[in-house]
Order: C-alpha cells, then sequence, then structure tokens
C-alpha cells in the first residue's frame, strides 16, 4: 500500500514537459571520432542568483545523463569518456554551453490556471567545439519548458527536460 501511495504521490508532483530543439550549424563531423566530450562549467547571460546556479550545476547534470544514458543503452555509447576539464586532453569535443533564457514560473499559476500560466522554461545555446582545432563542429539551441502539473511540478523538470534533449542531440550526432 506505501509502493502505491509514493507512486500517487510522485504522478502528483510530476509536471508535464515539452522541449524542442534548433540547429543553427549543422554538425561538420561526426561526434564519434572525439576521444571525448569535455563539459566545462555553463556560463549563464541571465541575470540573478537562481540562473547562475542552474547554469553552475548543468555541466555536472549533463555529464551525469550520458554517463546514465550509456549504463543504459544496448549500443554503443556516447562519449565513453566525458570530464568537466579535460585541460590535457586534446582529441576532445568541448560543449560551450550558454543558459540564454530562464524562468522558473509559478507553480500555483500551473496548478490552478493551467493553459500555460505559470509556466517554467529554460533555454541553452551550445556550441561542440572541436579542442584541438577550435574550431566549430555544430551549434544548437535547446527548450526545455513545464507547463502544466497536477501540484504545478517543479521548475528544476524544464531543466531537466532540457538536459535530455542535449544528450539526444548528441547521440544523434556520434
Amino acid at each position: 500500500m506505501k509502493k502505491v501511495l509514493l507512486i500517487i504521490l510522485a504522478y502528483s508532483l510530476a509536471g508535464c514537459t515539452s522541449n524542442r530543439f534548433a540547429v543553427d550549424h549543422a554538425a561538420t563531423t561526426n561526434f564519434g571520432k572525439f576521444g571525448g566530450l569535455e563539459i566545462p562549467e555553463f556560463k549563464s547571460n541571465v541575470a540573478g542568483a537562481d540562473a547562475k546556479k542552474i547554469a553552475g550545476a548543468l555541466n555536472e547534470q549533463l555529464k551525469a545523463k550520458i554517463e546514465n544514458h550509456n549504463k543504459k543503452t544496448d549500443r554503443t555509447p556516447i562519449f565513453s569518456r566525458v570530464d568537466l576539464d579535460a585541460s590535457t586532453e586534446d582529441n576532445f569535443l568541448v560543449a560551450q554551453c550558454t543558459l540564454i533564457s530562464h524562468e522558473k514560473g509559478n507553480r500555483a499559476a500551473r496548478y490552478f490556471v493551467g493553459f500555460g500560466a505559470g509556466k517554467a522554461y529554460s533555454t541553452v545555446k551550445c556550441e561542440f567545439i572541436d579542442k584541438m582545432s577550435s574550431a566549430m563542429r555544430s551549434e544548437a539551441t535547446f527548450d526545455g519548458e513545464l507547463g502544466i502539473g497536477v501540484f504545478g511540478g517543479s521548475a528544476s523538470e524544464a531543466t531537466s527536460a532540457m538536459v535530455n534533449l542535449i544528450v539526444k542531440y548528441i547521440e544523434i550526432n556520434y
């Protein structure tokens, strides 16, 4: 009975997320040719402590999502080596990402009003750069949003959806 109640509670707290990406510059090189992926700390163009805190944690979240993806997949893993700082390595692809918009929205509005009121969203622009030549190999913009939730959902679901999409984009180009 406790398990059923926990599942119902988890569902109740969850929100409905959506995500999308736009490719600004298509990949010029298959990402699989690189020995690894370096994910330095995300920059933030958004003012405010909340946005800076989110940007500061996204590189670790992306690293963890790629590692988790690799554990779950039965296909070839994407980037068997993922580092936050690969300063001594040359054959790496660098994911240089910037948080360009973030709105935590209003949980009460998402819960009581719905229809997009109080929407939470995050947008990140990522440049994928060949570390050895400094050439940009791809550029894309990723959006994650949370529009509704049974109890309003958590704004962190929007950033989590966005990070999942970055992993998907890397996988597509690997």
